[in-house]
């Protein structure tokens, strides 16, 4: 065990051996290749970088970590396993797609993004394997299905009232790579889609999504109509820019 997993929290590395067991599923003769982004340049990134290095390893034949300088489709055809990993920014994303849509199947290499870099997320959210993930998510698809109308409150004000599809379609984001999209880490959500939609939305947060997929609806398609009551922001460039738009 090398230096940077001594000092490593214990959830982090179990985080670490979960991604590696149940979502990437490496066996012994995997090699694997981990691109990283360029935000990810920090001496802490660094370290968590080299420790994730050394886990993979342990149930790897081999692993290279580098920086995602340039996405060459012939090289990653050379491994089992190619991990993006960043914070918010989607590496190579046309790049990666258009080898997925070029590659004949069975596809040889399985291909995972990885975002929100840091300890927090595989002491948290890869905590948890995906076969229990899936449990869940399945138990939350079946009570929706059984569900003929649904309520989101929160104590900021929103109010929405959302009556689901009876043949609506649902997605399971459980981290698994379908040979079509690379596999979304950290995994979690599910989704359906309907046009039953009705309420108040109070914005009072975001969860990061740097790119959207085929299909997905545009606002400037179908807008939206909003109306602003009241406005606050402690930070001065953001108020400015804020309110210069409003």
């Amino acid at each position: 065990m090398g230096a940077g997993t001594r000092s490593t929290d214990s959830s982090v590395i179990d985080g670490m051996d979960t991604l590696c067991a149940s979502y990437l599923e490496l066996q012994p003769d995997d090699r694997v290749l981990v691109l990283y982004s360029d935000e990810l340049h920090g001496d802490d990134d660094q370290r968590l970088l080299e420790t994730l290095r050394q886990r993979i390893r342990e149930g790897s034949a081999d692993v290279r970590v580098e920086p995602a300088d340039r996405f060459d489709g012939h090289r990653v055809g050379a491994f089992e396993v190619l991990l993006l990993v960043s914070m918010v920014s989607s590496i190579h994303r046309a790049a990666v797609l258009q080898y997925l849509q070029a590659t004949e199947k069975p596809k040889h290499t399985r291909i995972f993004r990885l975002f929100n870099f840091s300890p927090a997320l595989f002491s948290l959210p890869l905590a948890v394997d995906r076969a229990s993930l899936d449990s869940l998510n399945n138990s939350v698809i079946a009570a929706a299905k059984r569900t003929h109308d649904i309520r989101v409150t929160n104590p900021a004000g929103t109010d929405v009232y959302i009556r689901p599809l009876p043949d609506g379609g649902w997605t399971n984001s459980c981290g698994y790579f379908n040979g079509r999209f690379p596999a979304i880490l950290p995994p979690g959500e599910v989704n359906t889609y309907t046009p039953h939609v009705t309420g108040i939305v109070v914005v009072d947060g975001a969860i990061n999504s740097s790119f959207g997929f085929p299909g997905d609806p545009r606002l400037a398609r179908n807008p939206s109509r909003w109306r602003l009551r009241t406005r606050s922001c402690k930070k001065p460039d953001v108020r400015i820019r804020w309110y210069r738009a409003f």
